[in-house]
């Protein structure tokens, strides 16, 4: 069964809670671990985990104002659905009191916490009874305190603050934090024009504002995702800026300076012509290196001043073992895109980073584990889904065709340990069940 926004939340802010993981990071990860929400389900994702996190400490004291057992005291899953219920209450206006409280005590017992089920109704209904009568603390004897419970902002922080500035601007300060504001991003001028960027993004529906203080920023708003990229070629000014120009100059501490072209098959025939005099005289000090998957792009002046050196494709053990270890992600995830990467790992990488390529597989292994249990009806919005976000085609039948390769492997052999979706195996085992080997075939 697939997860509503709540459960996706819950689990983000676990993650955040239990694993000390960075807020933005958790968020990131947890949202393009599913692709196929739409962008109101993202954004109250987005909402609900952004705004726990920033009013932690105001949510615990109201929470502490109406529960028996405090907050630090109770479970972690349970600490981070009372947290949710209560940023409903208080700042979600269009999130009525009650479904917030009946989402959150339908999330404990799913996860497994039926006994305390009552407790979480209890208190969320408590405090939505009486959220326009809680007693915070006095801000003229207290104000210390009342600025780090109003403004969920730790005392440690208003103490460091307040040896420069005075109590109301320390407020003015902290406040500023829970004001609207535009996302600033920087333009790296080396690689696109700031004009040539900011086009790029109004283009795809973003509002897009020059920064203040900088003239390599923009302020954007009203965007979900953002993709731009400059056009897909090395130009000849890359090459001039990056290399020509650059290589002229002397390394100041080891011996060599390498360049390495990394996609070299993008070179225009103007790029590789600017390159043809400095690679037939380099430098002594220099090593250029083309990295490329198809050298026959390459004039024959570039050709036959270098040497071709053939390198053969990594074991798709070796792939997956560098994406578990490196990126932590699932087993099965890692063998998907090592059996895609065609033993390349650069290709692995970027197949586990791709948004569009996690979309297909969540949609694909989201279908097969269902299938079963779906009526016409649902495979028929299965189907529309996909179309609607455009899902590639032809990875979406190479990885159905991974799937059942799992089920008539296991189906034969009975072992889990050599399937690319070992993580799902209680459904490879149904599927198994379920079906003969002429339907398979």
């Amino acid at each position: 069964m697939e997860k509503n926004p709540r459960e996706i939340a819950l689990d983000i802010l676990l993650d955040i809670e239990k694993n000390k993981i960075f807020s933005n990071t958790a968020l990131n990860t947890g949202l393009r671990s599913n692709q196929f929400m739409s962008k109101q389900e993202r954004a109250f994702i987005t909402r609900l985990v952004e705004g726990v996190v920033e009013t932690r400490i105001r949510l615990d004291y109201i929470i502490n104002s109406f529960s028996n057992t405090k907050v630090n005291k109770c479970k972690p899953l349970i600490r981070c659905i009372l947290r949710m219920g209560t940023y409903q209450i208080f700042y979600m206006e269009k999130v009525p009191d009650e479904a917030a409280c009946n989402e959150c005590v339908k999330l404990a017992e799913k996860r497994g916490f039926r006994n305390l089920k009552g407790f979480v109704n209890g208190v969320l209904r408590n405090i939505s009874r009486n959220k326009d009568n809680i007693k915070y603390p006095d801000k003229a004897n207290e104000h210390r305190k009342y600025i780090s419970v109003m403004y969920s902002v730790p005392e440690e922080v208003i103490d460091i603050l307040e040896e420069d500035y005075s109590p109301e601007d320390v407020e003015s300060i902290v406040g500023a934090a829970f004001a609207d504001r535009s996302t600033t991003i920087r333009v790296n001028r080396d690689r696109i024009s700031v004009d040539e960027f900011k086009k790029g993004l109004e283009s795809n529906g973003i509002s897009v504002r020059r920064g203040n203080y900088t003239d390599n920023t923009l302020l954007i708003d009203d965007y979900d995702y953002i993709r731009h990229s400059k056009e897909n070629i090395i130009s000849v000014d890359d090459i001039r800026e990056s290399l020509v120009q650059d290589i002229q100059i002397k390394p100041y501490n080891g011996l060599y300076k390498v360049y390495i072209i990394d996609e070299a098959e993008k070179l225009t025939v103007q790029a590789q012509n600017a390159l043809l005099k400095t690679i037939e005289e380099p430098p002594e000090y220099s090593v250029i290196i083309f990295l490329t998957n198809n050298a026959d792009i390459f004039l024959q002046t570039i050709l036959s001043r270098c040497i071709v050196f053939n390198l053969k494709p990594l074991r798709d053990d070796v792939i997956t073992d560098y994406l578990i270890k490196t990126y932590k992600i699932a087993d099965y995830e890692a063998k998907v895109c090592s059996s895609f990467a065609q033993g390349i790992l650069g290709k692995a990488i970027r197949l586990f980073e791709s948004e569009d390529f996690n979309g297909v597989k969540e949609a694909a292994v989201r279908l097969v584990k269902n299938i079963y249990s779906y009526e016409i009806y649902d495979l028929i919005e299965e189907v529309k889904m996909i179309s609607q976000n455009k899902v590639n085609i032809n990875d979406f039948i190479d990885i159905l065709e991974m799937w059942y390769r799992d089920v008539i492997l296991f189906k034969v052999t009975k072992d889990p340990n050599n399937l690319i979706f070992k993580d799902e195996i209680n459904y490879i085992r149904k599927s198994a069940s379920k079906s003969s080997y002429e339907g398979l075939e």
